[in-house]
């Protein structure tokens, strides 16, 4: 037995007790395992899935939001950064107005990896210092350490010590 047998076991119980928000749970969970695998279009096809069936329940913008960041996941892993920004910037719009301050934390990381791979160094640092100040008020130590390290490097990047020394 292995993690997708279960999971596929998991979503015919869920989908036959008809639990909608459960179902899009374990879809996620499966979409996850193929971006993973780097099976990009199954977990596109699969986050697609979950996604319809999100924006159809109440009160649940903060897991479209996660779903909409696991498609952005999918494109950046593929390097296609400029798609990975559009599902990014749309899970932000919508983690903003879920007030989910974990997953803005998330994505704004993940924004800030895309520009600072492309050598967009103060575009980068912008965003990094967004998501900064959240890092802290959520008590993330781990991601704020990450985030000073990412504006360390795209100042150094930039031949500008004197900023990442700071």
């Amino acid at each position: 037995v292995n993690a997708a047998d279960l999971w596929q076991q998991s979503l015919a119980i869920v989908q036959e007790i008809q639990n909608k928000s459960l179902e899009v749970i374990t879809l996620n969970q499966i979409a996850n395992a193929y971006l993973n695998q780097k099976k990009y279009e199954k977990a596109i096809e699969i986050y697609q899935q979950a996604l319809s069936i999100a924006e159809k329940l109440p009160n649940n913008r903060s897991q479209e939001a996660y779903i909409i960041t696991g498609i952005g996941d999918v494109y950046n892993n593929q390097e296609k950064y400029q798609l990975g920004l559009k599902y990014y910037q749309q899970a932000l719009t919508i983690a903003r107005e879920a007030r989910d301050k974990s997953r803005e934390l998330i994505i704004l990381q993940e924004i800030g990896y895309i520009y600072l791979s492309q050598k967009q160094y103060e575009q980068s640092i912008k965003i990094y210092e967004q998501a900064l100040p959240i890092a802290r008020e959520v008590k993330n130590k781990s991601r704020e350490g990450n985030i000073l390290t990412a504006i360390g490097d795209a100042y150094k990047n930039q031949e500008k010590y004197e900023p990442a020394l700071k």
